[in-house]
């Protein structure tokens, strides 16, 4: 009968449009499901996050999360620090899912133009497992996720998040070059 309940392993890059567009595809000629997934790096216990609004600090919001200026010198960083109000776990998810949807949102607009029907989830810590996790939790059929092309010494020391994931899961994984 085929393949049902499709998963699209998705953070932006080449690799990931391409999946996208793989299980894009099938889902439509075959009415599968089609769950598009993002992964967030683990980010700071919201403890560890300083929050916005503090006058006696100043922050900006950056592609790795929020940071704090610090004044310097260590002393009067740490004294500072004492004083800065932490981030508070519901407003860490929302940091967390905010930068889900950021890169959620071209996957999106690429599946809305199409007519797909499809549904987002947003995961935060290890991308190989989460996405295994996913699977495993919502029964996926398949999973289709992009090849990055790591070469040489990186693909020795770190592995790819592709490799990780057709050896953890379940189920079938498509690797889309």
């Amino acid at each position: 009968m085929g393949y049902q309940k499709l998963l699209v392993a998705f953070d932006g890059s080449d690799g990931s449009m391409k999946a996208l567009e793989h299980g894009m595809n099938y889902a439509k000629e075959n009415s599968a499901e089609l769950t598009v997934l993002s992964v967030i790096k683990n980010q700071k216990k919201s403890e560890d996050i300083p929050a916005q609004g503090n006058p006696s600090s100043t922050f900006m919001a950056g592609g790795n999360g929020m940071y704090q200026v610090a004044p310097k010198g260590i002393n009067a960083q740490a004294e500072r620090m004492e004083h800065v109000p932490r981030m508070t776990e519901e407003q860490r998810q929302e940091v967390i899912n905010s930068k889900g949807e950021e890169v959620l949102r071209e996957a999106k607009n690429r599946l809305k133009k199409e007519s797909v029907r499809f549904e987002t989830a947003v995961m935060e810590g290890d991308a190989a497992e989460e996405i295994d996790k996913y699977a495993l939790a919502h029964e996926a059929d398949l999973i289709v996720i992009g090849h990055r092309g790591l070469s040489g010494l990186k693909k020795l020391v770190l592995g790819s998040v592709s490799q990780k994931v057709v050896e953890k899961s379940n189920c079938p994984v498509l690797v889309v070059k």
